[in-house]
C-alpha cells in the first residue's frame, strides 16, 4: 500500500507540524481532554490554524478504534496512540541529492549528517531530534536500507521531522565521492582514529566547511564501500572499561564535536 499521507502523533510533533507552512494539513483527530491539554502544553491554539470541519472530537472510548483504522488505511503498523490526540497531514518530504549539491554550492557552512546501514526507526529518530538540536541541514541515507518514516518515526524526533530535511540518494559511497569532489569535508566514525578529530574539528568550526559526518551501524560500522571513498577518519575514544556507544549517543557525540558552532 502506497503511502500517501503522514500521521504525526505526540505533542511537541504534532505542534511543529501544524507550525510548518510546508505542510497540507488534513485534519486533527481528538478527544475533548486531549486537545485541551496539547494546546494546554503547546501553546498552539488548533482552531488558529486549522478549519473547523479539520478537526475531529471523538469520545474517549472511541478515540484509539479511530486511530487504528487511520494507521490501517495509510498501511501503518498500529501502536496505541498517546495523549489522545493525532494530526493527518502531507507527507514529510524527501529530497534528492541534486537539491542537496544546490544547497551546497548556494550557501557554505552546510551541516550533513550521513547514516549509513541504520535501519532501527527508535534510533533514526533519536538521531534526527539531535540534529536539530545542533542546527544540522539534512540527513542524508541510502533510498534502501533504511528506516521508514511512521508514527512511532515522527513522536519519537518530537518535531526534527520538520526542522531537519531528509535527502536519499542512490548510492552512498558515489554520493559521498561526488560531495568530496565539490569542496564537502566529509568525516566518517571509525573504530580506528586516522585523523586528529580535535584539529579537524577546529578547522571545520574556524572555515565554516560544509561538512559531512558519516555514522555506521553499531554492528557493522561504516560499510566497506564507503569507507574506502572518505576522506578523513576518526574514532570516539573510550575512557573506560566499555568500548562501545548505542549508535544515537554515539552520533549526538560526534555531532557536538563538528556541529557545536
Amino acid at each position: 500500500m502506497e503511502q500517501v499521507r503522514d500521521v504525526i502523533i505526540g505533542i511537541h510533533s504534532i505542534a511543529e507540524a501544524l507550525k510548518n507552512s510546508e505542510r497540507t494539513h488534513e485534519r486533527v483527530v481528538a478527544t475533548e481532554v486531549g486537545i485541551k491539554e496539547f494546546q494546554k502544553k503547546t501553546r498552539v491554539n488548533v482552531s488558529k490554524i486549522l478549519k473547523k470541519d479539520q478537526i475531529t472530537i471523538v469520545p474517549v472510548k472511541s478515540f484509539q478504534d479511530q486511530g487504528q483504522k487511520i494507521y490501517d488505511s495509510y498501511g501503518f503498523s498500529y501502536q496505541r496512540i498517546p495523549s489522545q490526540i493525532f494530526l493527518v497531514t502531507s507527507l514529510t518530504p524527501i529530497y534528492d541529492v541534486a537539491w542537496l549539491y544546490d544547497k551546497i554550492f548556494d550557501k557554505i557552512g552546510q551541516k550533513i549528517f550521513c547514516l549509513d546501514q541504520v535501519t532501527d526507526v527508535h534510533n533514526g529518530a533519536a538521531i534526527m531530534r539531535t540534529a536539530a538540536f545542533f542546527g544540522v541541514n539534512c540527513l542524508l541515507i541510502a533510498q534502501k536500507g533504511n528506516f521508514g518514516i511512521s508514527p512511532a518515526f515522527s513522536r519519537i524526533c518530537s518535531g526534527a521531522l520538520e526542522h531537519v530535511k531528509i535527502v536519499k540518494c542512490a548510492n552512498l559511497s558515489k554520493t559521498i565521492t561526488k560531495l568530496q569532489g565539490i569542496g564537502v569535508c566529509c568525516v566518517g566514525f571509525c573504530e580506528r582514529e586516522v585523523d586528529d578529530a580535535d584539529q579537524l574539528a577546529d578547522n571545520v568550526e574556524q572555515l565554516r566547511l560544509n561538512t559531512c559526518v558519516v555514522m555506521g551501524s553499531e554492528d557493522m560500522g561504516i560499510s566497506n564501500a564507503v569507507s574506502r571513498v572518505i576522506e578523513h577518519k576518526v574514532a570516539l575514544n573510550s575512557f573506560g572499561p566499555i568500548q562501545t556507544l548505542n549508535v544515537s549517543v554515539a552520533s549526538a557525540l560526534a555531532m557536538g564535536k563538528f556541529f557545536a558552532y
